[in-house]
């Protein structure tokens, strides 16, 4: 049973990087800039600016200046949510891991 689960879990990794890959060839080899496709042929300068600005197109890497985006992840605010978000996040993948469970198992483990 543990040589199983171990597999199982050792297999996870190529396929999340697999994943990975994949995703990363979708959004960013592909061709086409999503702004564009999301306004449209007739969109001006400026609005295509200002959208690309709102989806963090255009974030300066490194300029040290706090961000007035609330979308933006920093330290801060995940300091801030972790006491909420994180006992969220263990309850769900706990119930997720019972509802998941193999009913073979249990009768193998009992």
């Amino acid at each position: 049973m543990l040589r199983y689960t171990l597999n199982r879990v050792l297999l996870m990794i190529p396929t999340l990087i697999g994943v990975m890959i994949i995703v990363f060839l979708l959004l960013y080899v592909a061709p086409g800039d999503p702004v564009q496709d999301m306004v449209g042929e007739r969109a001006d300068a400026e609005t295509i600016a200002r959208l690309r600005k709102e989806l963090l197109y255009e974030i300066t890497r490194g300029s040290g200046k706090p961000s007035a985006n609330p979308q933006l992840v920093t330290p801060r605010r995940l300091k801030r949510s972790a006491p909420v978000s994180l006992p969220i996040q263990i309850l769900f993948s706990a119930s997720s891991v019972i509802a998941g469970w193999p009913r073979h198992w249990t009768f193998s483990i009992a």
